[in-house]
């Protein structure tokens, strides 16, 4: 797996496509997609959109893990059974793509710098996000960071990414 992350319109999926070879059909975006998509996908932009939806997919969210909890405590959240749809936990959603989608290159946005935001729902959302982009981050062979269009691997093999025509 890759993971590439960095700022809104930082140039991640620009990059992803060149360094990759990506093409539209082999991309989905998390804004819109249907959630399955993302197993078969060879490319996820907008990781965190996705969070983001299966969150408020049942208009809650904390009964889908988005407290911050683990399974266990998310179990023990809804009076000791299991959620109603536990696919839709972003912690357990991610560990299933990670598991059916090895090889995926994921792109996500930065969004846990800057002002704490008043709405609890917003909070959750970034705790989530960034629960999950380090649950990638650890699994993934490679993390990218790009700011301004230019890559900073943080992991992985720096000679395998070209910029501008350099390695």
């Amino acid at each position: 797996m890759i993971m590439i992350t960095g700022g809104a319109f930082a140039g991640k999926l620009e990059f992803a496509r060149a360094q990759f070879g990506l093409n539209e059909d082999e991309i989905v975006d998390g804004t819109d997609c249907a959630p399955e998509d993302v197993f078969t996908a060879k490319c996820i932009v907008h990781y965190e959109r996705l969070i983001r939806r299966l969150m408020e997919a049942d208009g809650k969210g904390d009964l889908y893990g988005a407290n911050g909890a683990d399974e266990k405590t998310e179990a023990a959240s809804t009076g000791g059974g299991a959620p109603k749809n536990k696919n839709l936990c972003p912690l357990t959603f991610t560990d299933r793509l990670l598991c059916e989608n090895p090889d995926a290159v994921v792109i996500m946005d930065e969004i846990g710098s800057g002002i704490i935001p008043l709405e609890k729902g917003e909070r959750l959302w970034r705790e989530q996000t960034g629960r999950a982009g380090c649950r990638i981050a650890e699994y993934a062979d490679m993390v990218i960071r790009l700011c301004c269009g230019v890559p900073e691997v943080i992991k992985g093999m720096r000679e395998s990414i070209v910029v501008g025509g350099r390695s």
